[in-house]
């Protein structure tokens, strides 16, 4: 669900044009992300886009200009007011001199494939900041509201799972985590692998594939499909003797493949780049949980209230061309009675339940008056926020409600506007 979601990638002229720049723009593209490529010599880049793009990639995987730390500053500085995010695909031998440079940090060799799920996931990082930033400053102007935060996962040691048969080379890569200060977990089978994953919280999976794809594919694609462990990164690890088939490995959920025979501290510092990037989406996450206060609250629901919505609305009109706001209006199901009193009070808390679990994080949502709900969705264009709507009201209208009476069902009417066109609150025109 990508709105202006534009990546500048500088690389030098051997990779420009090679079928790897390509692919990684083919792949980009499939994410709703559209890139530009400009060659830096190693002292100019030529003409570079006047329009900010949300994310710029240093890419130099075989060679990093000695001057990339001044490189990365001036591109900073042209695009100072809009401030995109950098990240760098570079040699592993440059990792450890260069993580501080970035945002993220894609250490080479890295298929297309990661390359582009990495940059689409720091988009989503992008704007998920910028809607934390935002939701605080309307705490603070508009309600007196400072919010308290948990711990940040980014503060304390990171927690490995390594999935397979122990081996020497097990042994080293743990030795080589310790030294970074990381837990690691050992299990030797799938099942004990997934006891572990829904007891504990882990930053990164590491699956042993050196001699055979599997547990490794099963363990990875379940992990995508529970909502629980979705974003928790699994890595590869794979041997001389068999051949992992790359491209299904991240078909299957892979955030990244090594390579048994690389260095352990390429093999550590592979595995703790997604196990940070892993930890502030984490951080994201509690803060996110943590917003709110008991005047920005509506109690029935635990969404937000229509005095919130209104303000924090408010701000986004000021900032931005397009803020695509959804609008859901509960209604009594075709051909039945209206909705008592205590029928609609049971559907609304239920609905709005439901609502906070169907959208993303930074998607703010808000219970506008007794049947009413509203839903920004930051960042995402308009098509994007209908699709997404027509999704959840589908949802609301398919479930089945059951009180002392029975069951009942509702129906759901929806709108979508870009509330920056339109004046306050005529968003809520066509449901009002």
């Amino acid at each position: 669900m990508a709105l202006h979601n534009t990546v500048l990638i500088i690389t030098s002229e051997n990779h420009a044009d090679t079928d790897r720049m390509e692919d990684i723009c083919a792949r980009l593209k499939v994410g709703r992300m559209s890139a530009t490529v400009r060659i830096f010599d190693g002292k100019t880049i030529a003409r570079l886009p006047k329009k900010a793009p949300s994310i710029i990639l240093m890419d130099f995987p075989q060679a990093v200009p000695a001057n990339i730390k001044a490189l990365t500053g001036r591109l900073k500085d042209a695009y100072s007011d809009s401030k995109p995010s950098v990240a760098a695909c570079l040699p592993a031998q440059y990792a450890s001199e260069s993580s501080d440079l970035f945002d993220t940090l894609i250490i080479h060799p890295a298929h297309s494939s990661q390359i582009a799920v990495r940059l689409t996931s720091l988009y989503r990082l992008q704007i998920m900041e910028t809607e934390m930033a935002m939701r605080i400053e309307t705490l603070i102007d508009s309600f007196g509201a400072t919010p308290v935060f948990p711990e940040q996962h980014t503060r304390r040691k990171k927690r490995i799972l390594f999935v397979g048969s122990a081996s020497p080379r097990f042994m080293t890569i743990v030795n080589a985590l310790q030294s970074a200060d990381a837990e690691v977990i050992a299990a030797f089978t799938g099942f004990t692998a997934f006891d572990y994953l829904h007891e504990q919280d882990f930053d990164a999976v590491v699956l042993n594939a050196m001699s055979s794809e599997e547990p490794a594919f099963t363990i990875s694609s379940t992990m995508r499909r529970n909502s629980k462990l979705f974003h928790t990164p699994t890595l590869f690890l794979t041997g001389k003797t068999h051949k992992v088939d790359v491209t299904m490995a991240y078909r299957k959920g892979a955030s990244d493949v090594i390579r048994d025979a690389a260095e352990p501290d390429e093999i550590r510092d592979r595995i703790l780049e997604q196990a940070n990037f892993h930890a502030i989406h984490e951080d994201l996450k509690s803060r996110f949980a943590g917003l709110g206060s008991q005047n920005t609250m509506d109690p029935a629901t635990g969404l937000f209230n229509e005095a919130f919505f209104d303000a924090h609305i408010a701000r986004h009109r000021a900032r931005s061309r397009i803020v695509p706001v959804a609008v859901f209006t509960l209604n009594a199901a075709q051909g039945d009675a209206p909705l008592s009193p205590d029928r609609l009070s049971h559907a609304v808390i239920r609905s709005g339940s439901m609502l906070r679990n169907l959208v993303r994080m930074q998607d703010c949502t808000a219970r506008l008056s007794g049947d009413r709900f509203a839903v920004l969705f930051p960042g995402v264009s308009l098509e994007d926020a209908n699709f997404a709507a027509s999704r959840i009201s589908a949802i609301i209208a398919g479930t089945e409600y059951k009180d002392d009476r029975g069951n009942f069902s509702v129906d759901v009417d929806v709108s979508v506007t870009n509330a920056a066109a339109t004046a306050e609150r005529d968003f809520e025109a066509k449901t009002a």
